[in-house]
């Protein structure tokens, strides 16, 4: 059973854990080769193909009196993908490179569903402002415009968490969403095949201005929602899992408690973007974790980049 299986599936889950593909987009860039590395490491332990794609997109922009044009062509592509495969050492692995015209949240993900990976790897730069819109930072898009898991590697992340080896994961629930079953048995299906430590982490909105024992209660009562759904998944767990409720901002409090745990992994559902958090809370957390972030619960049907 694939991850994505996994995900689609209301029934029990198996207890192993498979990644029979992979897609590794790359722009030869810092970012790609953190990606590069966390996919070697979980290819071979997973036996898993990589796909190695790159877009080619013309593309020029002012910016500052400067005209940046971006990827001069397939063919140049193709060859600077090959000298990449060469260079992280996947040349070993089952592999495939496919260049092709087009933006690259379009080609990720026309090659995501046409070659039904299980998941995909993306180096994040951590760009803001005008500099992310020149240089293409485009992790949030993809995972909010494909069907798969997208595990993000940003720039705090140390070769060291880029092995694919997950010692500690720190799943990020939010209790009422209604993908977070599916994400919670995503988590665990993988805590299980890495005989991992699980913490399950959930953070409460300081908009809600609780205090005192309205807080602790409530903190309380979401304790016990989790606790019932670790239960309700029928799966036991190598080790026993620790529940952690805050109040605070969603993605400090989960990087921290990550930090604090010694996490290699953080994995948590994909929230939709609202008037209270309009940039999503998904991406600052993918950007400035120190180890890998796993998005699971990505739309079927993909929305337009905006």
């Amino acid at each position: 059973m694939t991850p994505a299986t996994i995900l689609a599936s209301s029934q029990e889950i198996t207890s192993e854990f498979q990644l029979n593909s992979i897609l590794l987009p790359t722009d030869f860039s810092d970012a790609s080769d953190r990606a590069a590395y966390l996919a070697r490491g979980l290819a071979h332990r997973f036996h898993a193909k990589l796909f190695l794609v790159h877009a080619v997109w013309q593309k020029d922009y002012a910016w500052d009196d400067a005209l940046f044009q971006l990827a001069p062509g397939e063919d140049l592509g193709r060859r600077l993908t090959g000298e990449f495969v060469v260079n992280h050492q996947l040349d070993g692995l089952p592999h495939e490179i496919i260049v092709l015209s087009g933006s690259p949240v379009d080609v990720v993900r026309k090659i995501a569903a046409e070659k039904n990976v299980d998941l995909i790897v993306l180096g994040a730069n951590g760009l803001k402002g005008q500099a992310k819109l020149l240089f293409g930072t485009y992790s949030e898009h993809i995972y909010r415009n494909t069907t798969c898991p997208v595990l993000t590697v940003g720039p705090h992340v140390s070769p060291a968490k880029c092995t694919g080896a997950f010692h500690s994961i720190v799943f990020a629930i939010n209790p009422d969403s209604a993908a977070a079953a599916d994400a919670l048995r995503y988590a665990i299906a993988l805590t299980r095949t890495c005989d991992a430590y699980l913490t399950v982490a959930n953070i409460l909105p300081e908009s809600h201005g609780l205090h005192g024992e309205t807080r602790y209660r409530l903190e309380e009562e979401k304790r016990a929602q989790i606790s019932r759904m670790l239960t309700e998944n029928q799966l036991p767990l190598p080790h026993q899992p620790e529940i952690i409720v805050e109040t605070g901002n969603l993605s400090d409090e989960i990087i921290k408690i990550a930090v604090g745990c010694g996490a290699d992994l953080i994995v948590k559902g994909l929230r939709p973007v609202d008037a209270h958090s309009p940039n999503g809370h998904t991406y600052p957390i993918s950007v400035n974790a120190h180890c890998p972030v796993l998005t699971v619960g990505c739309r079927t049907q993909p929305s337009a980049p905006g």
